[in-house]
């Protein structure tokens, strides 16, 4: 069998900003992946808001995309793979596996394999998740113990938690680049003061000054061999890291 050269990858955005989705564009062109990767980009239209920031900005997302995709969305038929670009999405990957590709995942779902991968064996290795709003800070804790199988009660070793730095906004999109870089330094700093960590991932859309930013503030409190050797990962582009490597497992083991 011929390995795959070129991967069709469509990148859904679960909220309505075209903002957002021109920076989860941005940051999968810093990759420089070149020709194997033939991108598209849909931004759920409104209802939807232009962030999602609770449980009923979830469900509303998750039935609108899955409304739109079955009208007059793109043909999911048509990619190799299909990446959710938002971390309230887990349910959302189930209704569309039945419109389209096999090989959907959500960044949420991505960064975690992404992490659990990146911590060596046998080791106090660790992980964690830096935030900008309370919501997401309670959402995702349970939801990273659902995606590994624990129960809500139980602890996880390898997983040093979710830090948010509670700067709510109902539209991040408003949120000034500098209060977005101290709510990442002061969500960074939560997690180093709590505990190490061998893998950060940030919650939110990428730049290389926000992984500057972590990368610096874990040099502040634990030294500067922790700041080269941190893994800061961004979901998007662990996302799709982890939907070529779905595509390709799924060539090769059927």
């Amino acid at each position: 069998m011929n390995p795959r050269q070129t991967f069709r990858i469509l990148i859904i955005n679960p909220n309505s900003s075209e903002a957002t989705t021109a920076a989860i564009v941005a940051s999968i062109d810093r990759m420089q992946l070149g020709d194997s990767i033939e991108l598209s980009a849909y931004t759920t239209p409104q209802p939807v808001p232009s962030s999602i920031t609770s449980y009923s900005d979830i469900e509303t997302s998750e039935e609108t995309v899955c409304s739109r995709i079955s009208t007059d969305g793109p043909t999911l038929d048509h990619y190799d793979a299909v990446l959710i670009a938002g971390f309230g999405t887990k349910s959302l990957i189930s209704k569309l596996s039945n419109l389209g590709p096999e090989c959907i995942m959500g960044v949420f779902e991505a960064s975690i394999l992404t992490a659990q991968t990146l911590l060596r064996p046998d080791s106090d290795d660790r992980w964690g998740i830096v935030t900008l709003d309370d919501f997401w800070g309670s959402y995702l804790t349970g939801e990273v113990r659902t995606f590994l199988g624990q129960n809500k009660n139980s602890s996880n070793d390898r997983f040093a938690g979710v830090f948010s730095a509670k700067l709510h906004s109902s539209d991040p999109n408003t949120i000034s680049q500098e209060d977005m870089k101290n709510g990442i330094r002061e969500a960074t700093g939560q997690l180093f003061q709590s505990s190490s960590a061998r893998c950060v991932v940030i919650g939110c859309i990428v730049s290389a000054e926000l992984e500057d930013i972590v990368r610096s503030t874990a040099t502040e409190f634990s030294g500067k061999r922790m700041g080269e050797t941190l893994y800061v990962i961004d979901a998007t582009k662990a996302g799709i890291l982890q939907v070529q490597q779905m595509v390709r497992c799924r060539d090769t083991f059927r």
